[in-house]
């Protein structure tokens, strides 16, 4: 008997079709874990705690979510049964620019009233080290991985200044960028579109890029401008990853608004030029046709300086609303149709969620935009909504794309949402979703190729060297789905529902998703980049 048979195995999972995450084409065979690590795959023979007959079903690499928003909530709500009901074994976070420590200045307050109105969070930490010990301490029921969020250092530095940083900033943005690699980060995260960021000039930017490229990082870019001016956001951006050498990832990938639609041609003209210059890059894209996210995004960006109170003092003024009115007017004309209100903060207000712009203004006897204003002026950052105005065409060609990775940009969330509102459906389906509508309704993709997508891709981007792979030695984090029970549509009117198909899920060699429901265990793990061979 062997030394394998003698000790025996935690889980053996038998007769799976296995994808494993590299792109090569599915085989049956068994897999067998010992302790957090993949011990065996081939004919098993030897003894398990549980072994798990998998015929029919396909065992692939724990789902990552490279662009996720669940910095704040994996600490309200650990069990995470969002992601991982949907087969997510590892979160990236920190997009978009915003992460959740360090914190300081002006900016501490703001979050602790923020996070405790969005979903009853105290926040009792400023540091980088207080907030990991924390989420270490919350035990998580998947890994997480965390980038540096640009928008959240600069808040800190400059309390959201517009202008130009002094000598002095600068320098201490790169210091802090510098701790935050050291302390573990993954990579630095740009959210161009918000502010402070939006006040960035380029020569700033590349500052901290250029510290990413000498600790091993890479740039994540919300653009500034996903419509109109895509084309020079998307330069600015590529242009920052050449000054610097450092690997770039462009995030949500997309052409916003009917009249962009035919600038996707120029667009990844654009990005296979970066890459055939040697550009390390890589994008990704939810495969929705809808966004959702801050509705004050729809604001030019002088409206945004010196943050939130500074924007509703702006908004409660008479005059400078009716100059707003008239601009949205005339550059947003037709789009309040397309612009569905998901949540808001007071009570008050609580009848416009579910709400489509143009029909609650007609309701009220305004326009849109008047009653937009009133909105943000009442409830700033508490006021999100969902945005139409995708391709569906283009989603394809920008799935369809080798170097095109899958993510949900969404947090983690409950079916029972605290705050009410509607969430986006992407927060609970987006990877069954994906592999059901692109691979098995419309066979766009081959299952090994969506299979690396969300499994090896995002491992190799985020430098988790040892997940995101099936192979023997690397970490046991695995998802078993039933393809036939994966459902291929969207509901943005019922969206609080967990998928269907996913039967198992394994995080660090522990079941945390057992016939379809969540287990309890929670052994989710902190983790940080690994340096390449």
């Amino acid at each position: 008997m062997s030394a394998i048979q003698e000790l025996g195995f935690d889980l053996a999972v038998l007769n799976a079709t296995i994808v494993d995450g590299t792109g090569a084409p599915a085989y049956v065979d068994d897999v067998a874990v010992r302790g957090d690590r993949i011990a065996r795959i081939g004919p098993f023979r030897g003894r398990a705690a549980r072994v798990i007959d998998a015929f029919g079903k396909v065992l692939t690499p724990g789902f990552i979510d490279i662009h996720g928003h669940s910095d704040y909530s994996l600490l309200s709500d650990p069990m995470a049964r969002s992601k991982v009901l949907q087969g997510v074994t590892t979160e990236v976070g920190g997009n978009c620019g915003y992460h959740a420590a360090p914190v300081f200045g002006a900016l501490v307050e703001q979050r602790r009233r923020e996070q405790l109105a969005a979903c009853g969070l105290t926040i009792d930490w400023t540091s980088s080290e207080e907030y990991r010990a924390r989420l270490r301490a919350a035990a998580p029921s998947i890994n997480y991985a965390q980038q540096i969020g640009y928008n959240t250092l600069r808040s800190a530095v400059t309390a959201d200044h517009a202008g130009p940083l002094a000598a002095s900033e600068r320098e201490l943005l790169r210091r802090l960028v510098r701790e935050e690699y050291e302390g573990g980060a993954v990579g630095l995260s740009y959210g161009l579109a918000y502010a402070p960021a939006c006040f960035s000039t380029t020569e700033e930017l590349v500052d901290v890029a250029d510290e990413t490229a000498r600790q091993g990082g890479f740039l994540s870019f919300h653009l500034r401008n996903e419509d109109a001016t895509l084309l020079e956001a998307l330069g600015e951006a590529l242009d920052i990853a050449r000054a610097t050498g450092a690997p770039v990832h462009i995030s949500h990938l997309k052409t916003f608004r009917r009249p962009n639609w035919p600038k996707l041609d120029a667009a990844l003209q654009l990005l296979a030029d970066a890459r055939g210059q040697g550009l390390d890059l890589t994008v990704d894209r939810y495969p929705h046709l809808a966004m959702n996210t801050l509705l004050k995004v729809v604001l030019p960006i002088a409206m945004l300086e010196g943050g939130d109170e500074a924007m509703r003092r702006r908004l409660r003024d008479p005059q400078a609303r009716a100059r707003l009115v008239a601009e949205l007017d005339r550059t947003l004309d037709g789009e309040a149709s397309e612009i569905l209100i998901s949540l808001v903060g007071r009570p008050e207000n609580k009848q416009l969620e579910g709400g489509f712009l143009d029909a609650l203004a007609r309701q009220r006897g305004c326009g849109p935009w008047d009653l937009l204003s009133q909105i943000l002026a009442e409830e700033g950052e508490n006021a999100f909504a969902t945005f139409f105005g995708m391709n569906r065409d283009n989603l394809d060609r920008i799935l369809g794309l080798p170097y095109a990775m899958v993510a949900s940009d969404a947090s983690v969330q409950a079916v029972h949402h605290q705050a009410g509102g509607l969430a986006h459906p992407r927060a609970f389906d987006t990877f069954p979703y994906f592999l059901a509508e692109w691979v098995l309704a419309r066979n766009l993709l081959g299952l090994p190729e969506a299979v690396r997508k969300i499994t090896a891709m995002p491992a190799q981007r985020a430098g988790l060297l040892d997940r995101g792979v099936l192979a023997e030695g690397l970490f046991a984090d695995l998802t078993l789905i039933d393809t036939d029970a994966l459902r291929a549509e969207v509901d943005y009117e019922k969206p609080f529902r967990y998928p269907e198909g996913v039967d198992l899920v394994v995080v660090n060699g522990q079941v945390v998703v057992d016939d379809g429901r969540h287990s309890g265990a929670r052994p989710g793990r902190l983790l940080g980049r690994e340096p390449r061979p």
